[in-house]
Formats: structure tokens, C-alpha cells, sequence
């Protein structure tokens, strides 16, 4: 049997096991019992469950029995998993639905907009390409792009501006948005 062993505290203690040690398996049944009552998913407390022992093993040292109970201290662990897992479902669920709209709106017109950037994108220099590219393909930073290129960031940023102002005067791509000449 796994046994988890915590200082001067007695939680789960059973008669065969030593003074100062968990057993692991009780601990297993009361986490998987709060996970359960919080609603989280059968595929995914097995995995919560062991997040959490592993943070509680990591943390043990830091267990001070003064400020209240292991119970309530492995039951703080629980309720920051839970929240935690939540939120990052809450997260998925939210990107999933953004992308489902923004692909139903933006698909008709995307290969005239796509043709009208490219051929945009071809008219500026090489290192302007090359600055537009690291920024919105790659998601580099003006720091990233400078120490890359070997230029200051001041520079890159300047750069892409003109780059990017350039592209919004071209009629190509004003045309492929539904937007009249430029003035």
C-alpha cells in the first residue's frame, strides 16, 4: 500500500501504519469523493487526482499543523485543482466557440483577402516581408525580430508600421474587404 509520510499529523492514520505517515489509498477515496461532488468528469479525475497528490508530495515541507488540519490543507489542493480545471475547460469551450464563428463569418471572402495580402505582402521590401512574417505568422515580438535580424527594436517597429500601412493603402486588399478607394 502507498503510504505519503507527513510531520507531527495523523490523517487517515490506521492501527498498521506508523506514526506521521498517510496512507495513500484513504486520501485517493476522499480527493476522488470532492472531485465527484464538484462535478468534474470520470475521465479526468484519475488525472486530476494524481496532479494533486503530486503537489501535495511536492508541498509537504511547507505543511504547518499550527494553521489548521492535513485535511483541510490536501482539501486546499482540491479546491485549486477544481477551480483550475474549470477554468481551463471554461477556456476550451469559449476557444472552440470563437473559432467555430469567426470560421463561419470569415470563410466565404478568405482566399480573396488571403490573394489580396500575399500580393500586398510582395510588394514590400525583402526585410519588410521578412518583419511582417516573424510578427503575425510567427508571433514574434519587435525584440524577437530585432535580435534576429540583427536591428533595434525601435526600428522593427517602425518598420512594421509603414509595412502595415502600405498593405491598408493597397487596393487590392481594400477591394477584397469591401472597402471603397483609398483617399
Amino acid at each position: 500500500m502507498d503510504t505519503i509520510a507527513v510531520e507531527n499529523q495523523g490523517l487517515l492514520i490506521s492501527p498498521n501504519v506508523a506514526p506521521g505517515v498517510i496512507e495513500a489509498d484513504p486520501l485517493r477515496k476522499l480527493i476522488d469523493y470532492r472531485l465527484t461532488s464538484a462535478g468534474v468528469p470520470a475521465h479526468d479525475r484519475d488525472d486530476l487526482q494524481q496532479d494533486i497528490l503530486l503537489s501535495v508530495l511536492r508541498q509537504r515541507a511547507e505543511f504547518r499543523p499550527e494553521l489548521g488540519s492535513i485535511e483541510a490543507w490536501i482539501m486546499g489542493f482540491v479546491r485549486i485543482a477544481t477551480k483550475s480545471y474549470f477554468r481551463k475547460q471554461a477556456r476550451l469551450k469559449r476557444t472552440e466557440l470563437g473559432q467555430e464563428s469567426l470560421a463561419e463569418t470569415a470563410a466565404p471572402a478568405a482566399s480573396d483577402v488571403e490573394y489580396a495580402i500575399t500580393e500586398a505582402v510582395d510588394h514590400l521590401t525583402e526585410l519588410d516581408q521578412a518583419i511582417v512574417h516573424m510578427r503575425f505568422v510567427m508571433g514574434m515580438n519587435s525584440s524577437q525580430i530585432g535580435e534576429e535580424l540583427g536591428i533595434q527594436a525601435d526600428c522593427v517597429r517602425k518598420r512594421l508600421s509603414r509595412a502595415v500601412e502600405r498593405m491598408r493603402q493597397d487596393e487590392g486588399i481594400r477591394e477584397a474587404l469591401g472597402f471603397g478607394p483609398s483617399i
